[in-house]
């Protein structure tokens, strides 16, 4: 089979799951990681015969997304923020918000006159750590996480990238008394925020297969993590240092009544490209 009748064949498999649009980019991905190329250069090779082994492994990795198995899973690897990075079911894939939220933080460090220290709380597969830490070579990035298997493929993304971090484990609901960081400019943190009532309205690709620990929090306490993470920040911020959340679009203005109480200044939230209230920053 050329390239061309392979994607055709997939792309056919594929539609009725997940639409037409949708599909092609997902073959389109799926074919660029066998291939090793870019876009374009897998439109260059519509002619080419694909030997056996190849379409045996297509042949699996196309069962396994009509199982829903997001792509950035059957291909281990996404892009995020100028990145390439590995994901695996033991990360949350990386999304367009998030990058926005790093786009904000990359603002705020724009303007601190000297090189900034600071601290990414659930950092996952690195994503935000590593994509500040390359806008600013010179910034003493600190990215922490309570899964060892999260932590194993921040690491590597870390030295994939040739990026140097400082790695912690740590279970911010319940945070040792004396962290070794110094004092820091900026927190930044994506942390759980869906409720288990939102569970109905999620796509099965990342209800079945996203790490669920990083997914949800209790329906009680919604806001939990953004509760403890301003007790550490209200500790470890510098004065005039920066807070940024991705924050559960239902609850801005829980948000801001948090960060008033915790005695930070200016708290506001802020809209995604979807016009959802996906932001809340404030400064110390």
């Amino acid at each position: 089979m050329t390239v061309y009748q392979i994607q055709a064949t997939i792309e056919t498999q594929l539609t009725p799951l997940f639409g037409e649009d949708e599909a092609k980019a997902m073959v389109s991905l799926l074919l660029q990681h066998h291939f090793r190329c870019s876009r374009l250069e897998l439109s260059l090779k519509r002619k080419e015969e694909a030997d056996p082994e190849l379409l045996a492994r297509l042949h699996k990795d196309t069962e396994r997304l009509l199982q829903h198995v997001p792509i950035q899973y059957v291909t281990g690897e996404t892009e995020f923020f100028g990145l390439h990075l590995a994901v695996s079911p033991a990360v949350l894939i990386p999304r367009p918000e998030t990058e926005e939220l790093v786009q904000l933080a990359v603002d705020v460090l724009k303007k601190i006159p000297h090189p900034a220290t600071l601290l990414d709380i659930g950092t996952g597969s690195g994503c935000i750590a590593l994509a500040l830490k390359k806008q600013f070579p010179q910034s003493e990035v600190y990215a922490l996480d309570v899964s060892d298997e999260a932590l194993e493929v921040a690491k590597h993304n870390a030295g994939s990238n040739g990026l140097e971090l400082h790695f912690l484990k740590e279970n911010i609901l319940f945070p040792k008394r004396k962290w070794k960081i110094p004092e820091l400019d900026v927190i930044i943190s994506n942390p759980p925020y869906i409720t288990p009532a939102e569970k109905v309205q999620m796509q099965r690709n990342v209800l079945d297969y996203e790490p669920h620990r990083a997914l949800f929090v209790p329906q009680v306490d919604p806001i939990i993590f953004y509760r403890e993470i301003a007790i550490v920040a209200r500790k470890k911020l510098k004065s005039g240092g920066h807070l940024l959340f991705e924050i559960n679009e239902q609850y801005g203005k829980e948000m801001l009544d948090l960060l008033t109480e915790k005695g930070f200044r200016n708290p506001a939230v802020l809209r995604d490209f979807r016009g959802k209230e996906r932001f809340c920053v404030a400064e110390k």
